[in-house]
């Protein structure tokens, strides 16, 4: 029964891994673990021995295979083999027990962006499960063999999770169900269970069984370029900037920005403030493009915006409301944006850095039939581009 039990959770926790989606560049792992085997049992408790004597910590070593389920989970299973002894006991002087264990564990990693950075260097985790020991000890009779179930639990930090090779730390203590390793099962009436404990250093490889084409560390399955050498940031495209926004949907490729602004910085609140002042407080005269002395100071302000600002290039429109001819109010629209412009430039902005452009009535953002709603309408926007 226990030979079918740990079969059938090992493939169950491998079909889940393919159910969930998968997006780490790296999705399996290799590891070779070197460590100490240690017994707590009725005639001594060796955990956490520094004692390499006969009776203490013993020489052990592992292998394991590691299956990425998503941020927080991770698939384990590992081969451990080793020798549990003890030499000085009053009733029972001795016992050495071979063990050969395999377990299957889920781990549960600290670093899945909720409680520690995804790409944070040093990954703690904890991991628990099930698992098997085949064991042979001088204490059965005739020397015999035995499968004993057992229940893995401890953990451990993985040391550059996201590169090719990451060295790994853990400590494992696995619960059994028996208590025949160190002969005491039948001499005692209280008897207690015979755990060991796998502490261990290792190194774990890394890889990806599906193609990367262009060797940018994103797998062709989820490199949105596969065949163009991008950044795992940009989900596998060029990224001159290096913002995270590729530069096949980046409007500013050489600028570093945000996402919600298709690449581009994000506009400072006091400078999207003046600008909103400038269109509120630009004034012309009535039928023209004289701009009143009034408004200067605010025209003045959004100079001193663009200067401190390389980065900003402005588009300035030009509105107006439906009273008189149509084609009149269009060209006025546009003669007024141009006036602003001229301003700027005038004041040592390159006129190169502005757009001006004017659409007469077509774009109210009030009704007409008030003067109010008029009055909204004739207006000259302000807009930072890249």
């Amino acid at each position: 029964m226990k030979k079918i039990i740990l079969p059938a959770l090992a493939l169950a926790t491998l079909s889940l891994g393919k159910l969930t989606a998968q997006n780490e560049t790296y999705m399996h792992g290799i590891g070779v673990h070197f460590g100490t085997i240690q017994y707590n049992g009725d005639l001594a408790n060796q955990y956490y021995s520094t004692d390499f004597g006969s009776n203490e910590a013993k020489p052990a070593i592992g292998l394991s295979y590691n299956h990425y389920i998503n941020k927080s989970l991770d698939a384990n299973i590992t081969f451990m083999h080793g020798t549990i002894r003890h030499n000085s006991g009053i009733l029972n002087p001795s016992f050495r027990t071979v063990v050969n264990n395999i377990d299957l564990m889920l781990r549960y990693k600290f670093n899945n962006g909720y409680m520690l950075p995804v790409d944070f260097p040093v990954a703690p985790f904890l991991h628990v499960g099930v698992g098997d020991a085949i064991t042979s000890s001088n204490t059965y009779p005739n020397d015999n063999s035995s499968i004993d179930f057992n229940f893995p639990l401890g953990g451990g930090i993985v040391i550059a999770p996201a590169s090719r090779l990451s060295g790994i730390i853990q400590t494992t203590h696995h619960w059994t169900m028996t208590d025949a390793y160190d002969g005491w099962q039948s001499r005692s009436t209280k008897p207690k269970n015979d755990n060991f404990l796998f502490t261990s250093v290792g190194l774990k490889f890394n890889f990806n069984t599906i193609e990367d084409m262009d060797r940018d560390g994103v797998p062709d399955d989820q490199d949105l370029c596969p065949e163009t050498k991008g950044s795992q940031d940009a989900n596998g495209c060029p990224d001159t900037d290096g913002d995270g926004v590729s530069d096949k949907m980046d409007k500013c490729k050489t600028l570093p920005g945000i996402e919600a602004n298709k690449g581009c910085p994000k506009v400072d609140k006091a400078d999207l403030k003046v600008l909103s002042m400038a269109m509120q407080g630009l004034y012309f005269e009535t039928g023209s493009a004289n701009i009143k002395e009034e408004s200067k100071g605010v025209l003045n302000n959004v100079v001193d915006v663009l200067k401190r600002h390389p980065e900003y290039n402005l588009a300035i429109e030009g509105h107006t409301d439906n009273t008189g001819d149509a084609s009149k109010n269009l060209q006025l629209s546009k003669d007024r944006a141009a006036a602003a412009k001229d301003y700027l430039v005038a004041n040592g902005i390159d006129a190169s850095r502005i757009a001006s452009d004017g659409y007469g009535q077509t774009r109210p953002v009030a009704s007409n039939d008030t003067e109010e709603g008029r009055a909204k309408n004739r207006r000259v926007n302000f807009m930072v581009v890249f």
